[in-house]
Formats: structure tokens, sequence, C-alpha cells
């Protein structure tokens, strides 16, 4: 049975609007009670449009719809992420996560999610438009921390790991909501291999050490990316940044500097908390959310009206109300037309390795393909620990060299 045959499936999960990318045709419907408005954006495997949920007696929605590319429809691996995100989606109810409303499939068989549309900016593009008050900063990762305790602290399981917090799925609405978006590659921690990070998944910097080495994961590694956000938005730049073999070597060998060292007159307090929850070793951060929460609410930043400020800030900063914008004023174009960095700031669901051998090579076993991206995944991430080892090395000898 197609996942499609179980399209009744109620969740919960989520994507947001960066700017404005593609067009879909005016009122182009994917089933009776959807309808497609026009593009927000696209990534490796799934593409996210502005759309219009209707019901009886005139009633009208607007929702965010997260739907299989085409060219990726006939891949039944992208049916089984959609229908796994789906399942675990609909477990969660919380404020300070992305509502999922359905799972169906189109017309054309490819499965999609229906999910609240915030009406807002992504932390990512707000944070591109200029420094943040340290207000704003810690009501923001307040907020994040919030969500992530309530995942961690599913009964199911040893609750859910997101593995993706990163500025791009932290969703920030005009009343000054923040909501974790994108759950497509979050997995339960039950303590087994099942656990286990999968270092092709993520965005390379925001992961944990534990996600870049491969090994099993608990709460305390999502704790990690969230520091890193922390870090960023006190120090006003990127943290761990470059090719994933430089990100690799900075995370694992080099000591995280302090905010302050970036940006002045950054509180004590909260680059406290930052550089905790970046500790390397997951026995030196904080145990849960709750508890780095509970010690950033302690900062005197966090007690400033926070949320005030930043609907303040989202009003000053937002972009043309997207909603508003009359499709017929945009040009349409192809996801291929769409430059990298635009597709990337969407994070959708992470296509497999063994997936993309099989699309390439579609001719091959199985089987067969999925050995040779695993062989090629373990010789790309060797050559990259080869590589940050050789760092060290050189490193280590110019400074004795200096000395």
């Amino acid at each position: 049975m197609s996942h499609c045959a179980r399209a009744e499936i109620p969740v919960r999960s989520g994507l947001q609007a960066p700017a404005p990318f593609t067009l879909v045709s005016p009122s182009k419907r994917l089933t009776p009670r959807y309808r497609l408005d026009r593009s927000l954006g696209a990534g490796g495997m799934a593409e996210v449009f502005l759309g219009t949920l209707s019901g009886a007696d005139g009633f009208k929605r607007q929702v965010a719809i997260k739907r299989v590319r085409r060219d990726r429809r006939d891949m039944p691996e992208y049916a089984t992420m959609f229908a796994k995100e789906a399942r675990l989606a609909a477990q969660l109810s919380h404020p300070n996560i992305v509502s999922v409303l359905d799972f169906d499939c189109d017309s054309e068989g490819r499965p999609f999610l229906v999910m609240e549309y915030v009406d807002g900016m992504s932390l990512a593009e707000l944070a591109a438009t200029g420094p943040l008050s340290y207000a704003v900063t810690a009501h923001i990762v307040l907020e994040v921390l919030g969500g992530l305790g309530y995942v961690h602290d599913l009964p199911r399981g040893g609750g859910v790991i997101h593995r993706d917090v990163s500025p791009h799925n932290v969703l920030l609405s005009r009343d000054g909501s923040v909501k974790i978006a994108d759950f497509g590659i979050s997995k339960v921690h039950d303590g087994t291999a099942a656990s286990a990070s999968d270092v092709n998944r993520g965005k390379t910097g925001y992961l944990s050490p534990e996600q870049l080495c491969g090994r099993d994961l608990d709460g305390r590694s999502d704790l990690f990316s969230a520091g890193i956000v922390l870090w960023e938005l006190l120090a006003g730049g990127r943290l761990f940044s470059g090719s994933p073999g430089e990100v690799t070597a900075r995370m694992l060998f080099h000591t995280v500097p302090p905010p302050s060292t970036q940006r002045e007159g950054v509180p004590a307090d909260l680059e406290r908390v930052a550089m905790r929850l970046l500790a390397r070793d997951p026995k030196d951060r904080y145990k849960t959310a709750a508890e780095a929460a509970l010690e950033l609410a302690r900062c005197a930043d966090a007690r400033r009206a926070g949320r005030d400020e930043l609907v303040k800030l989202l009003s000053e900063r937002r972009p043309m109300d997207r909603a508003a914008q009359a499709p017929e004023r945009l040009e349409a174009k192809t996801l291929e037309e769409e430059p990298r960095e635009r597709r990337e700031g969407v994070s959708t669901l992470t296509e497999p390795p063994e997936v993309e051998a099989q699309r390439r090579a579609p001719w091959k076993d199985p089987f067969i393909a999925r050995l040779e991206a695993e062989l090629a995944r373990k010789k790309r991430w060797r050559w990259a620990f080869v590589v940050a080892i050789l760092c060290v090395i050189a490193a280590e000898l110019l400074r004795v060299a200096w000395s």
C-alpha cells in the first residue's frame, strides 16, 4: 500500500517562508481542499508553497505546503520519509513547535504536508538584517529551549532529538512568537544505534561534535546547536563556517572563543550560558533544555520585554508582506534556476546517499548503489579528518617555530 493511501494521518511539524523564490500557476489545486498560491522555497527533495485551505461556507486559511519535488516522486524513499515525519509530527503540540495540519497526496501521487503558516521571518533572515538586542536574543533562545525541552521529554522512548537546530529552522511570527520548524531528520532517542548521527544530515555549521563523529545522540546534541545560535546572536557573526573539513577541524580541535571577543558589551551572564552550551564534551553541558532555560531566565536581559522588542523589530525590518504580493508580479523560475544558497535556506528532508546514488545510476542494483554510496561517504569524511589532523599538526609546528 502506498503512503498516499494512508493520507488521513493527522500530523504536526513545519516550515516557513524565506524571501519569494518561484511561482506556481495561480490557483493551482492540489486537492479539492488545498490550493497552491506561490512558491516559498525549495530544497534537495522538497518544495514549500504558500497555499490556501478551503472549507464549507467560504472558510479559508493560509497554510504552508511542503511537497516532494516532481523529479523525486517515483522514489519510494521520499514518501517513506514524509510519512515518518507525519507520524512523528502527529505527537507534537506546543506553542514553540510549528504545527502540521494534514498529510495527503496530490493528483500526481506526490506526498505533501500541510503546515501552519508562520507570518514573519526566519531567525536567519532577521539576523542578516543586523545585530539584535540582548533582550531579543534572550527571548528567542528561551523560546527555542522551551520547544526543545518539550520534544526531548516526550513520553515515547527517550524523547525526540531534532538534529537540525539552526537559524533557518527558527521561525519568528509578527506577534513575537518563536517556533521550531522541520522535524524531517529528527529521531526518537531510545539509547540504541538508531539514535546515532548521520553526518550527511543537518547543516554542518550547526552540528554537535558527536553528530560530526557519528556517535549516539541525546538531547544535549540539540543544546550544543542552540548554543551555536546563542553565540552567533551575541557575537553578531558565524561561529563555524567554511568547508566541512574546516568546520570539523574548528569544532573538534579549536577552543571556542567567548562572544565578547567578537563584539563589545556582551553581558557576562548570557556569555556564560552560551559557553556552557558549547562545551565539547556533552557531560559538561546542561543536562536538559529546562536546566539551560532556567539559567538563561536568570540573566538580566531575559527579564526585559524581549517579546515586545521582537514585535517592533520584525515590523521595522520585515520586507513587504509576502502574503500580499501579487503572484503575477513574480516571474516563474524552475527549481534548477534557483541559486544554491537560496535553495539551502529552507531546511527540508535530506536526500539519503543511497537515494542519490540510485537517482544518478538507476540501472544499478540498489544494493550495489547503496554500498558504493556508503563507501564514498566514508572516504569523504576520512579525508576530512585527515585534513583536520594535518591542520592541527601544521599549527603546532608553526607555534613551535615562532616560540
